[in-house]
Parts: C-alpha cells; sequence; structure tokens
C-alpha cells in the first residue's frame, strides 16, 4: 500500500513537472519572437518614419509652391515623423549599426528641411 501511494504521489509530481518544462519551452519561444518581432518593428518604424519625413517634405514644398500653406496637409506627417523619431531615439541603443545610420540619415533630411521654413 506504502508503495502504491509513493508511486502515485511521485507519478503526480512527474506529470507537475513536466507540465512547468513545457510552459518554460513555451516562454522562451515567446521571448525569441518577441525579440524578432521588435527587431522586425524597428525596421517598420523607420520605414515610418522615412514615410513621413517624405511626405511632409513633398507637401510643404508643394504647399509654399501654391502658396496656399494649409498646414493641415503637411503637419499631420511632421507631427507622426516627430513621435517616431522620439520612439527611435529611445531604442537607439537596441539598433543595429545599418538601423542607426538608417535613422541618422533620415534624421539629418528631416532636420534639414525644418530648416528651410
Amino acid at each position: 500500500m506504502t508503495f502504491a501511494i509513493v508511486a502515485f504521489l511521485l507519478g503526480g509530481l512527474s506529470i507537475n513537472a513536466n507540465a512547468q518544462e513545457k510552459e518554460g519551452v513555451k516562454k522562451g519561444v515567446k521571448v525569441e519572437k518577441t525579440t524578432d518581432q521588435k527587431t522586425m518593428n524597428y525596421d517598420k518604424m523607420l520605414k515610418d518614419f522615412e514615410f513621413n519625413v517624405n511626405n511632409y517634405i513633398t507637401t510643404y514644398d508643394k504647399a509654399l509652391k501654391d502658396g496656399t500653406l494649409d498646414k493641415s496637409d503637411y503637419m499631420t506627417y511632421l507631427k507622426k515623423a516627430q513621435e517616431l523619431q522620439t520612439q527611435l531615439e529611445a531604442a537607439k541603443g537596441k539598433l543595429t549599426k545599418e538601423q542607426t545610420e538608417y535613422f541618422l540619415r533620415l534624421k539629418k533630411k528631416l532636420a534639414d528641411a525644418l530648416k528651410r521654413k
């Protein structure tokens, strides 16, 4: 009888230990995916930053050329570019060398465009 109880307890502990191991593995996979997703998100953030910088410059130049200077046309792009710039500045240490160089080029492009006002 004692043997049966011990076997039952060990079996239950064994199942519980296996469940914890599997859970740990799943957590490890999630962490890796999260890291990959963050890297991909930085690439997407950089593309979005470039998109907004380019559209700000294009719409601002068009507004100057047309003489309309309707701020709502280009300020939306500028605000979004500035938000992304802040986020990317905060993540600078996590960016790859290539991402950092790309970010700095885009940042300079935006700064040059803002000087033209």
